[in-house]
């Protein structure tokens, strides 16, 4: 086959993809964080949430802890002795600390020096009953805060809800969470770890790894749409199992709730905004406590989410905008208006679809920011461009029936002449021939005289029809 001809036949599809890979490599050149985060959020409000493990129960120093106590959060450090010697008659799995043992030696120092030896040894025996303790280590701005001394010896681990502050959308949702931090798992992983069901070696499908800072993340979908929020009622029964502090130290707390479960111990203030953080679920906060238990539920039930590799949104990208750019320059600007609309809305399902995880698969998380503005872009190019094609061949249109216009007129013209010049002498011939006719007496002359008379109007009528039969107009 003629290299040239193969050309030019695919010339228009070769030159529509070329131009789509050249706006795919300028749009992917930003990130627009901003809109792909409001899109993750919708989609994760339109899935399904994953069930919320049973293992699991969250312990809460609540209003009606402090109440009875009389004390603040987080408590003094004797409060939390006699709790964890109460708990630990529950025989529970495991057990995830998240209070700030710092904070709780600020409440009351002088009960934080005459009990922390003790809290420290009551402790070590959870560990010699096969009961995993591990403290939750805040993080701030100097990095880990570390419990005063000796509670330093305590087996601990970073314990953050990451906020999207400065990266992605930077409108602090937590999407994502921490799994490693310089090579060495976090609260998280370790508490999942600790339930026997996660490998010590485990990494989320969906982990990524952040170079700069030596951390491990992964995004997570959330159980249930409902979960605690500030002001808001009590936890519903259909989710984490809740008991509140108070109880394990009454010994009222419901023992199936405890014995062998994966026991997470914090704060749950309805009243402390600090408590509580957005989620994509909703505008309203949730609850920290209940964020933590979610993600250790996510690591032990291996659900993540897959972000796709850029090649393939790159190859999404190239497609989406050569179609529409070949739509809309192929066909009527209604079914070209249709078709993108169709195309949009048939890229979000597939993004809302491929995002469910169905049959047990992989959520995969198709970015969808740069294909939809791409088909934006596109589209209002395209119709542009084939506007001025319009207006060119409309140009030339009228420029071709002007010309014709020209040309007809001179042909009028030229057969008004024609006419005129043939049917002249016909005429005269017809009248000469009828004058000496009616002079003449002799019968034979007036017989050859008729039928001279005869045939000019034969000739003259042929000379009418042929000029009437000409066309006097052309259509374009």
């Amino acid at each position: 086959m003629n290299p040239v001809k193969s050309f030019v036949r695919f010339q228009k599809p070769l030159l529509a993809i070329a131009a789509a890979a050249i706006l795919t490599a300028i749009l992917f050149s930003f990130d627009f964080n901003f809109l792909e985060a409001k899109l993750y959020d919708f989609r994760i409000s339109l899935s399904p949430t994953i069930q919320a493990s049973s293992d699991i129960t969250v312990v809460t120093i609540d209003e009606k802890t402090t109440s009875r106590l009389g004390q603040f959060t987080p408590l003094n450090l004797k409060s939390h002795l006699s709790f964890i010697d109460k708990l630990g008659l529950y025989r529970p799995k495991s057990i995830g600390y998240l209070v700030n043992l710092k904070h709780v030696n600020q409440v009351d120092p002088s009960s934080f020096q005459e009990h922390s030896g003790l809290f420290l040894e009551t402790v070590r025996s959870l560990k010699k009953s096969n009961v995993s303790f591990i403290l939750g280590t805040p993080f701030d701005v100097f990095g880990p805060v570390f419990p005063p001394v000796p509670l330093d010896q305590l087996h601990q681990s970073i314990a953050i809800i990451h906020k999207d502050g400065n990266v992605f959308a930077s409108d602090q949702v937590s999407r994502r969470a921490l799994v490693r931090l310089a090579g060495r798992p976090t609260f998280h992983l370790e508490l999942a770890i600790s339930s026997g069901r996660v490998p010590a070696s485990y990494h989320p499908s969906g982990a990524f790894s952040v170079e700069e800072v030596e951390a491990e993340y992964f995004f997570f979908p959330y159980a249930g749409k409902d979960l605690q929020s500030a002001g808001s009622k009590p936890l519903s029964p259909s989710k984490y199992a809740q008991v509140s502090f108070i109880d394990v130290l009454d010994g009222t707390a419901p023992t199936e709730l405890l014995r062998d479960k994966i026991l997470l111990v914090g704060t749950l203030n309805l009243e402390n905004p600090n408590d509580f953080s957005k989620t994509p679920l909703a505008l309203a906060p949730r609850a920290n406590l209940l964020i933590h238990a979610n993600i250790v539920d996510a690591l032990i039930q291996g659900e993540d989410i897959l972000l796709v590799p850029t090649p393939i949104n790159w190859i999404l990208t190239i497609v989406l905008t050569a179609l529409v750019w070949t739509w809309v320059l192929s066909s009527t600007p209604l079914r070209g208006v249709i078709a993108t609309l169709s195309l949009t809305l048939f890229f979000l399902f597939l993004g809302w679809f491929t995002f469910q995880g169905y049959g047990g698969g992989a959520r995969l998380w198709i970015r969808q920011s740069q294909p939809l503005i791409g088909i934006l872009i596109t589209y209002y190019l395209a119709v542009p461009y084939r506007l001025i094609q319009e207006y060119t061949k409309r140009w030339e249109f009228q420029r071709k029936n002007a010309l014709l216009t020209q040309v007809e007129e001179l042909k009028r013209n030229f057969l008004s002449l024609i006419t005129h010049d043939l049917k002249t002498p016909v005429a005269r011939i017809q009248g000469l021939a009828e004058a000496i006719r009616s002079k003449s007496n002799d019968r034979s002359d007036r017989e050859q005289l008729g039928n001279i008379i005869h045939s000019t109007e034969e000739l003259n009528r042929f000379i009418s029809t042929e000029c009437a039969s000409c066309p006097t107009s052309t259509s374009v």
